[in-house]
């Protein structure tokens, strides 16, 4: 069997341009894998051209020894702003464009990370020519335009009227195309664009509205925006999932394409493990999310700060974004990166990730285990798995998030065995063991009897 394999990522770009975790894990593995000896290639979603609306691909410079490819005139790229006018996602492409890029580049294996920005035709190009096709579930799009199954503070069961509501804070296809363009790319940490995003985010987060008969219209379109994703994820070989949960949800919405558990990883999650002290000490808890609501920062704050009420206040709570009303205990630090998590962590007793949605997978956990650090996460984190002794996972009622946080700052016995249980634990999320089980998984969609690793 060949072991070197030339393999083809499409994700939605290379950071600083594009940042968090889908984005971190689908470069670190692309780098790992280049490293261990295979010939990758990146595709990614770029810019809208004014002169040409032509969708087409054009090879720019190369990113370390990755191959880089840009997408030109793609569909539109919502992140998490959601779709507003369905049309544009379902427009059709043109697939001899990827029938010959394909040709030209000659993958054994295609690895998509997203399917924003990308046509139908690209996994239609990929079957005609009979190259395998992995799909790694990072989040729900495809499923849910806005990504995550969370309408109105709780989990919503899937497509259908209330998208119409939920999906009415969503961006223009003009302001998605200067969220594509080279300017935004080039000043995106400028000042005055980060007041403006910033400023988006609190529109989502206020966004409040009613159901009404506009959800009916909607509701259908939306329902055809469901089926034309449906159509995609059903010519793909094998989907990834990096949690069991994130498997259940797929599989309840329907999508019944053959599926392996596979726990991810990243470039810098590394064994830093060390025994730390509790014993009389002020307990130090960190939150590593933002504030949009499907995160869990106000239950987390609210649980709080009624401890706080009740005179428990030997307490910290680490944030890192602004918080414009307080309570005493809130510590507040700028946004981190992520070669600041080291020092983030040998400050912290226990890492809270309080998700309201359901989470595919979670980092954040296995950065904090990485450090010794126990982890306290909502039943809907999947990477809960990982979990056990090593922390504990709540449910979402009423009372088990306060029961746990009161449970630890009564009795610091309880993090110090958790502690010790992370530093005896077998220590297996290093990348290089990651990129052989990905290798494995592509190995079992590939055809290799009489496969010349090439394109028919």
């Amino acid at each position: 069997m060949v072991m070197n394999m030339r393999v083809l990522h499409y994700t939605l770009g290379l950071p600083p341009y594009r940042t968090g975790g889908l984005t971190k894990y689908a470069t670190d593995l692309m780098l790992s894998q280049a490293e261990a000896g295979d010939s990758v290639a990146l595709l990614w979603p770029g810019r809208y051209l004014v002169w040409n609306r032509k969708t087409i691909i054009e090879r720019q410079l190369s990113y370390y020894h990755i191959e880089n490819y840009e997408l030109l005139n793609p569909k539109p790229v919502p992140l998490l702003n959601g779709v507003k006018d369905v049309h544009p996602f379902t427009s059709k492409g043109e697939i001899s464009l990827y029938l010959d890029f394909f040709r030209k580049i000659c993958p054994d294996v295609i690895h998509v990370h997203t399917l924003m920005g990308i046509h139908r035709e690209f996994f239609e190009a990929g079957v005609k020519l009979h190259i395998p096709i992995i799909y790694t579930a990072h989040d729900y799009f495809g499923l849910c335009p806005k990504v995550n199954f969370f309408y109105k503070d709780k989990v919503c069961p899937g497509m259908g009227n209330r998208c119409q509501n939920c999906n009415e804070a969503g961006l223009d296809f003009w302001k998605i195309v200067i969220l594509q363009s080279g300017i935004y790319k080039r000043w995106k940490e400028d000042f005055i664009v980060k007041s403006l995003r910033s400023y988006g985010k609190k529109k989502m987060i206020k966004r409040r509205t009613g159901e009404g008969k506009a959800e009916q219209k909607g509701g259908r379109e939306y329902w055809r925006l469901a089926q034309y994703y449906k159509s995609i994820f059903h010519q793909v070989n094998r989907i990834h999932y990096s949690s069991s949960l994130a498997k259940e949800v797929y599989e309840d919405r329907g999508i019944k394409v053959k599926g392996t558990v596979l726990p991810i990883t990243h470039r810098d999650i590394k064994d830093h493990r060390m025994r730390k002290k509790y014993k009389g000490r002020l307990l130090k808890i960190t939150y590593l999310g933002d504030l949009l609501p499907h995160k869990g920062f106000q239950v987390l704050y609210k649980v709080l700060t009624n401890m706080w009420e009740e005179e428990k206040k030997q307490f910290i709570l680490n944030i890192f974004f602004p918080l414009s009303k307080k309570e005493p205990f809130v510590k507040i630090h700028s946004r981190y990166n992520y070669d600041e998590i080291g020092n983030i962590m040998n400050h912290t007793d226990v890492v809270v990730v309080p998700s309201l949605w359901k989470e595919t997978y979670g980092f954040v956990v296995l950065e904090a285990l990485s450090y010794g650090v126990p982890v306290i996460v909502s039943e809907n984190v999947g990477a809960k798995e990982w979990i056990k002794d090593r922390g504990t996972s709540y449910g979402m009622k009423d009372g088990d998030l306060y029961r746990v946080l009161n449970s630890i700052y009564k009795d610091r016995e309880i993090l110090k065995r958790w502690n010790e249980n992370i530093c005896k634990m077998d220590f297996s999320f290093c990348m290089n063991n990651h990129v052989k089980e990905i290798r494995s998984l592509y190995n079992a969609v590939i055809p290799w009897e009489g496969y010349k690793g090439q394109v028919r």
